[in-house]
């Protein structure tokens, strides 16, 4: 049988701090909050859990798990880099414009990459030390 892959339905990430996690990705980024959901998990050693979900704007969404007794790992340098988000913006101004708002408001870009053929990314941590990537592409 032959299946088609249709696109990323959802990408869920461990969250430390709910409240923080939604000023940021809700209030700060403007994806709206689509779900919420709390419950215990026998299959989670009983711990008592925590959902956030945001849509973004192909549909997709960005879930957020914040998990009882769980600690943010320890960094592990430049290999925090490799394990992030990607959103994309349409102009190079528009990543400009967020370069603006992000160091204005306490997210120091902490990498920047000239990806050639026009692509540039900025890149930034979130509340819970994940990175992420705004990049823009030019248009084909």
């Amino acid at each position: 049988m032959r299946s088609t892959l249709l696109g990323i339905d959802h990408v869920a990430l461990r969250c430390f701090d709910t409240k923080a996690t939604e000023r940021f990705y809700g209030e700060f980024l403007g994806l709206p909050v689509v779900e919420r959901a709390d419950g215990m998990s026998e299959e989670w050693e009983g711990r008592v859990w925590r959902l956030t979900g945001f849509r973004l704007p192909s549909g997709a969404l960005l879930d957020f798990f914040e998990v009882e007794g769980t600690q943010r790992p320890p960094s592990q340098g430049y290999l925090d880099t490799v394990q992030h988000v990607a959103l994309a913006v349409a102009t190079r101004a528009d990543l400009e414009a967020w370069r603006v708002k992000l160091e204005g408001n306490g997210f120091p870009i902490l990498e920047e990459q000239d990806h050639g053929e026009g692509r540039h990314s900025l890149y930034f941590a979130d509340p819970n030390g994940h990175y992420v990537e705004l990049t823009c592409r030019p248009r084909r």
